[in-house]
């Protein structure tokens, strides 16, 4: 991979590409840890919203077999007995699915909370990074204009205005 060498030909024109560099990297780096953060908050919010309609339906499975239990049946049939065993397995299986999902909604949500306070924090080092490449940048750009520039500009001139006479 191919990466531009800064100017170095200059010290103030190093600083002022140092200084933009300085601005930059900070800034991807926060926008990109957002990115993160905001995926897992995106993914996190998709499992509440299939774990929600999995509950309902398992509430609505234990609540039809509660009304569908015929007292008689369990006595007389060894099979109905053994079916709503198995569907009050399959309910607590459900249940406990539940249960690890709810834990895992809550480690979740610590990840994210943890996440958001420590990226605050790097956007305060950061906004500190950036001002400082800020006024590097500023600094090296006048210098280089001031000391170096204007001279070379005018010895061009100078140069162009005797060419031509």
């Amino acid at each position: 991979m191919y990466l531009p060498q800064p100017p170095t030909d200059n010290l103030y024109k190093f600083l002022a590409i140092g200084g933009l560099l300085i601005i930059v990297l900070p800034l991807y780096y926060i926008i990109n840890r957002e990115a993160v953060l905001n995926e897992k908050i995106r993914s996190t919010l998709h499992g509440v919203k299939i774990d929600s309609i999995e509950w309902e339906f398992m509430e609505k499975d234990a609540e039809k077999m509660y009304y569908s239990i015929d007292t008689t049946k369990l006595k007389d049939s060894p099979t109905y007995a053994i079916d709503m065993r198995r569907t009050v397995d399959s309910l607590e299986s459900k249940s406990r699915t539940r249960e690890r999902a709810t834990v895992k909604l809550a480690a979740d949500t610590d990840f994210i909370i943890s996440s958001r306070k420590e990226l605050d924090k790097l956007e305060q080092i950061g906004l500190t990074i950036m001002i400082f490449g800020l006024l590097l940048s500023g600094a090296g750009f006048t210098l280089w204009y001031f000391r170096v520039q204007k001279y070379v500009d005018r010895a061009l001139k100078e140069e162009a205005v005797s060419r031509k006479t």
